[in-house]
């Protein structure tokens, strides 16, 4: 399982943008957020996440 190293959360609170360690293109990544919160303490309806990363940006 790969790492999360670090989440930031955007000024308008509506997105989060994770750095993950050992991403690899053309996989398949889970990702699974048990305990994130709503501001307002409401749990995620979705916790468990399942994607092919198609290509890793060059920032």
């Amino acid at each position: 399982m790969n790492a999360i190293t670090s989440a930031t959360v955007s000024s308008d609170r509506l997105r989060v943008h994770l750095k993950v360690e050992g991403r690899r293109e053309l996989y398949v990544h889970e990702l699974h957020c048990n305990g994130v919160r709503s501001a307002g303490g409401a749990q995620l309806d979705h916790a468990d996440a399942y994607y092919t990363l198609n290509h890793i940006p060059k920032l």
